[in-house]
């Protein structure tokens, strides 16, 4: 990921659904690797099986 020059490659439905998460105060249950990188930058729960 190149986030320094705004590279990303994290599609608009991703961000749609973080966005959607954070908004209402939701966990995320996901595979996708965007979501986790997403998660380092915001308040984006992801739910992780134990």
């Amino acid at each position: 990921m190149n986030y320094k020059h705004g590279y990303n490659d994290i599609g608009i439905t991703d961000l749609v659904i973080a966005q959607n998460c954070l908004q209402n105060n939701l966990t995320l249950m996901a595979r996708d690797k965007h979501f986790n990188e997403m998660a380092q930058y915001l308040p984006l729960r992801i739910y992780t099986s134990k």
